[in-house]
């Protein structure tokens, strides 16, 4: 690590010595200035252009050097023009510094995720713009900070078309998706109007208008098959986010209606309840005895069911009536699992 983030001190050496000269530099003179070998700078030099910095070849005086392209610096700072290629002059604090290193544990944690390359070429862009200590406290953080990401899932064998997926958001096309439905273990074609994506306990999911169900749907990024175009362009509703889409929703799934939900949870598990935030709408009751009543509104509760019985015989729905009998069924289907299990 600590060798890889000397080549980005050295890179970004190269990019200020370019920005100081601008008839440009040989490959000779940008070695004598970082003190390298003329096979690292054309390296570094290499790796600086894949990462989409705006260093390019040219002449002058009739010999091959390197400048920065028109247009560039590398104090320009937050005033460059987008689309430049500018690298702006930024300082970082350590909590900043911190902060981008999980960050890029979470984006790296995810394989063959459409965000990959991007997340690469950022970041080294922001290593290549610290100095020694900035570079210090990266290196730190990458050992003592960890993002538990290992259920993420994979999604290598899709990056085409996943890509394709997230143009036509920004483009606002309507796209013709092959789906696996796995209620009804078949295939189906269908036309949505991609709306935007959520990153939801290790997948990804579309949030896009289903023009079979007329309706706003989720899909799950694993069972779509095949993304197309169709050349055709949508207008989302003024104002949608799919922050906001799922605001009301437990998990993912949500209903039109909003329903009030109260558990009550023993003592032990109470505790564990009143640590977490698991709803904005959530109120807690303490009781005297030590046990505490959760209560939200939700809009559905088929991933709160599932929640409920992770905790066992330590938590018992109070309402509504049928979430309180679907547990119930539960239990007693569990019951009568295990006694078979006994009996064998």
């Amino acid at each position: 690590m600590r060798i890889r983030h000397l080549q980005l001190a050295r890179q970004w050496r190269i990019v200020r010595a370019l920005e100081a000269s601008p008839e440009g530099l040989g490959y000779r003179e940008l070695g004598r200035i970082l003190g390298a070998a003329q096979r690292t700078v054309y390296r570094d030099l290499g790796t600086l252009r894949s990462a989409g910095f705006p260093v390019a070849r040219a002449s002058a005086h009739g010999k091959p050097v390197w400048k920065l392209a028109p247009g560039s610096s590398s104090t320009q700072g937050s005033s460059s023009s987008p689309g430049t290629g500018a690298v702006p002059s930024l300082t970082f604090t350590r909590a900043e510094l911190t902060a981008l290193s999980l960050a890029r544990q979470m984006l790296m944690a995810m394989p063959g995720g459409p965000f990959d390359a991007a997340a690469r070429g950022a970041f080294h862009k922001i290593q290549a713009a610290c100095d020694r200590e900035g570079l210090r406290v990266l290196e730190l953080a990458d050992k003592r900070l960890y993002a538990d990401l290992r259920r993420a899932r994979p999604y290598t064998d899709r990056d085409v078309w996943f890509r394709e997926l997230l143009e036509a958001i920004h483009r606002s096309e309507t796209v013709r998706l092959k789906y696996w439905t796995m209620e009804r273990e078949t295939e189906t074609l269908r036309e949505a109007d991609p709306y935007g994506m959520v990153y939801h306990e290790g997948a990804f999911y579309l949030v896009a208008w289903c023009h079979w169900r007329r309706d706003v749907r989720t899909f799950l990024v694993d069972r779509i098959r095949a993304v197309t175009g169709t050349g055709r362009f949508f207008t989302a509703p003024e104002g949608f986010s799919v922050r906001e889409h799922f605001r009301d929703a437990w998990g993912l799934i949500k209903t039109r209606a909003l329903e009030r939900v109260r558990i009550r949870f023993a003592r032990s598990a109470a505790r564990i309840v009143a640590e977490g935030r698991w709803h904005a709408s959530q109120r807690l009751e303490r009781e005297a005895d030590g046990s505490a009543v959760l209560e939200v509104r939700v809009a559905g509760w088929t991933e709160l069911r599932r929640w409920v019985l992770s905790f066992g015989g330590d938590a018992e729905v109070l309402e509504p009536a049928d979430l309180r009998a679907s547990v119930a069924a539960e239990a007693a289907r569990l019951g009568r699992r295990y006694a078979k299990v006994r009996a064998s």
